[in-house]
């Protein structure tokens, strides 16, 4: 076990009945299961210590992990030694979850561990919640594994989803993208699907606008573990396109991963190495500092068929987009999914074509907006709608409706 923030199964809170007068109601216990490790502070760590210190306060709620459990050493092994080391885990959590009480209400985010809750549930009653933070049927793909029309895909991976979202008594997603197409792609009723965005700690990202520069390049900051799905390739290219017109601008790149190296050694080769500012590892709480040094923010998917139509489909959901909101930063991307709606409707950023020509267009286009007007706009959406406090409560609410004691 993790931790545990509560040792009963029932909260009691006080509610006024009909006559004004408090009545004790009982709450079940959220047991969140969890592979995170929470040695990375990135990513899952992040949602799910915010929930939890948000959900805390409303429920009694603890988390059951394997405390010997190392991603990291486990990705050593190889691609295919380390899938079979994480279903191997998965399948020992979910036998856990068996000794838990039946009034416990059990919260996940792993499909495949969910999987294995679906199909325990057939046996024994399992009441537990599904939290869509992406869809392996398509990332399964993005990621290099399976393509999506390959027999794996739709005999293992797609019928696990299904199973998963027919079995959950209740799904959390973290767009309306991913609630409209998982009730397109599976059949699963609207008001089973609750839409809790990623938010952002607007304390820890305070604003931290910076006024444009004549004299200094224009600096575009970038959060990322170099993953495939993440694009970064699209950057060297427009790096590319900026040095063909002459063009001072920047990147700010923050983090690591087995795939920057070899991104690195691609710059160097081809003599752009002005164009990038690697900062490489960063402490969580030091990437605020960091990112202040930028004039605006990018996010970007891989251009392939598979990246744009899943973000697409999906819309805005990396939790970097509004960290980049909370410090004021104005966005660039692509007009993919509901970016449009939410950057530039509201004045916090420029979005483009899914092209490189437009992409780039757009950048410098930025740099003669009122750069200082859109931080603005960024931070009052931040505050506005994509707080952990906000989050919390609508999972919380989603709860009481679907859960009555």
């Amino acid at each position: 076990m993790l931790s545990t923030l509560s040792p009963s199964v029932y909260a009691m809170t006080i509610l006024p009945n009909d006559g004004g007068v408090g009545i004790l109601h009982p709450m079940r216990r959220l047991s969140f299961l969890t592979l995170t490790d929470t040695k990375k502070k990135q990513g899952d760590f992040v949602r799910m210590d915010n929930l939890l210190r948000h959900l805390g306060g409303r429920r009694p709620i603890r988390v059951i992990g394997l405390p010997r459990y190392n991603e990291e050493s486990a990705k050593r092994l190889g691609k295919y030694p380390y899938f079979l080391v994480k279903e191997i885990a998965r399948m020992v959590l979910a036998i856990r979850a068996l000794f838990l009480p039946t009034q416990d209400i059990v919260y996940t985010w792993d499909w495949l561990l969910a999987r294995n809750l679906a199909m325990l549930s057939t046996f024994r009653r399992m009441d537990f919640v599904m939290e869509v933070n992406g869809l392996h049927s398509f990332e399964a793909e993005i990621r290099g594994y399976f393509k999506q029309n390959s027999f794996w895909n739709r005999q293992y991976i797609s019928r696990g989803e299904r199973l998963v979202c027919r079995k959950a008594k209740m799904i959390v997603t973290v767009s309306e993208g991913f609630r409209q197409t998982i009730h397109k792609r599976y059949d699963i009723p609207l008001d089973k699907i609750v839409v809790a965005h990623n938010g952002t700690d607007t304390e820890r990202f305070s604003f931290s606008p910076k006024s444009w520069d004549r004299e200094g390049p224009f600096t575009i900051g970038w959060v990322g573990t170099f993953q495939p799905y993440e694009g970064f390739e699209t950057f060297i290219d427009l790096s590319r396109v900026f040095r063909e017109r002459g063009e001072a601008v920047r990147f700010l790149i923050v983090g690591d991963g087995s795939a920057r190296a070899g991104y690195e050694e691609h710059i160097q080769s081809e003599g752009l190495e002005e164009f990038f500012a690697f900062r490489g590892k960063v402490d969580w709480k030091e990437v605020p500092k960091v990112l202040g040094e930028s004039h605006c923010c990018i996010l970007v998917p891989t251009l392939t068929d598979a990246g744009m139509a899943y973000r697409d489909a999906i819309g805005m959901t990396q939790m970097k987009f509004y960290e980049y909101l909370a410090l004021g930063k104005p966005v660039v991307t692509y007009n993919l999914g509901d970016a449009e709606e939410l950057i530039a409707e509201n004045g916090a950023g420029l979005t483009s074509e899914p092209t490189l020509e437009a992409l780039a267009r757009a950048i410098l286009d930025l740099r003669e907006k009122d750069l200082i007007g859109m931080s603005r706009a960024a931070r009052a959406l931040a505050e506005e709608r994509f707080t952990w406090e906000k989050t919390a409560e609508t999972i919380h609410l989603g709860l009481e409706e679907r859960f009555p004691e």
